[in-house]
């Protein structure tokens, strides 16, 4: 008894043992809920700062709990759609076959890889009113290796800014300063179309059209030069170019290091990779695709960056659109063609 006794006297306080002990029990309990609660709130109220895309905590909370986490949203500054980067947590190749950003959803079949990633844009038309931040809840389709096909709702609201984007072009054309008495093709505003049609595609004259082919017409086409040594000069613009381009496709940074350092060796100084405006001078609006004069024709980064999203570069694309973007370290798809000022 007195064993006992002495052993107690540890816990116990004037034999008020169990009431002390469930106390404590009880004060902590009520600790751990109200940090636990702590927790949740900061999570609820945290906002997701756009700039630097899909980043507060509620949204770092679900890119580590999902199948597929989003680690960036933003609109499309060209059309207005959604566009998201989707990473595949799930430790195996899976599909995915839709994307749904709010009442609008595109069917895709695009594997990704055990942790990797990449972009998905959702048709959604002019989504954005000016100024404003859209929020919308994500839902993810996909196919597992075993052909099993799973659904998954993102867990917070995602957020896309919908501030206004504007092209402007005297701050592009001080990318050249010494260019100030160029053509406006050079600008962007001529395509060098000469030809105009009716809404049934029928070949017309240009005259009282309003088309391109008015406006601008032959009388601002590029003169092209084959100087034989592996340049060709445009005469209207005063720039010189690379005529086989790098032949294989890279990431923006690997591009423009290829023409910086000369890396197809080619005559002369300043090479580099061409601007927006430069690289759409190559595509020939008349026949769709690069100007004769270039050996091949593929798609290829611009030295310009997307000033609302300066993750992405503009690109040219040459199989019908021509001036897209996408983002610079995407590795396959675009190529380098160099270009210089000639004197």
């Amino acid at each position: 008894m007195n064993s006992q006794r002495e052993s107690s006297k540890y816990f116990c306080l004037n034999n008020s043992c169990s009431k002390a002990q469930g106390t404590i029990e009880y004060l902590v309990i009520i600790a751990v809920v109200i940090v636990l609660a702590l927790v949740v709130v900061g999570l609820i109220i945290t906002q997701i700062d756009n700039s630097s895309q899909v980043s507060s905590s509620g949204n770092q909370l679900g890119l580590k709990s999902q199948v597929i986490g989003i680690t960036e949203s933003l609109i499309d500054p060209n059309d207005g759609n959604f566009v998201v980067s989707l990473l595949n947590n799930s430790g195996d190749v899976i599909t995915v076959s839709k994307v749904s950003v709010g009442d609008s959803n595109v069917d895709f079949s695009e594997d990704l890889a055990q942790g990797g990633s990449r972009y998905f844009v959702v048709d959604a038309g002019v989504v954005c009113e000016e100024g404003r931040v859209v929020s919308e809840d994500v839902v993810i389709t996909y196919v597992t290796r075993e052909g099993l096909t799973k659904t998954e709702k993102y867990p917070v609201k995602v957020m896309f800014d919908c501030s206004p984007y504007v092209i402007n072009q005297a701050n592009l054309a001080n990318q050249c300063p010494s260019c100030a008495d160029l053509d406006p093709m050079y600008y962007g505003l001529g395509s060098g179309q000469t030809t105009c049609y009716d809404v049934g595609g029928n070949s017309r004259s240009c005259s009282g059209t309003g088309e391109d082919g008015e406006i601008y017409g032959s009388s601002y086409a590029h003169v092209w030069v084959d100087n034989g040594d592996g340049t060709v000069s445009d005469t209207t613009s005063g720039l010189m170019w690379q005529v086989a381009d790098m032949g294989y496709s890279d990431t923006w940074q690997n591009s423009l290091d290829y023409c910086n350092n000369n890396t197809p060796g080619l005559p002369g100084s300043g090479w580099r990779l061409p601007t927006v405006n430069e690289i759409n001078a190559i595509y020939d609006y008349s026949t769709g695709t690069c100007n004769s004069v270039f050996s091949g024709c593929n798609h290829y980064w611009s030295s310009t960056s997307v000033p609302a999203y300066p993750v992405f570069a503009y690109t040219l694309v040459t199989d019908g659109g021509p001036i897209s973007f996408d983002v610079k370290d995407y590795v396959y798809g675009y190529s380098a063609r160099c270009v210089r000022f000639e004197n």
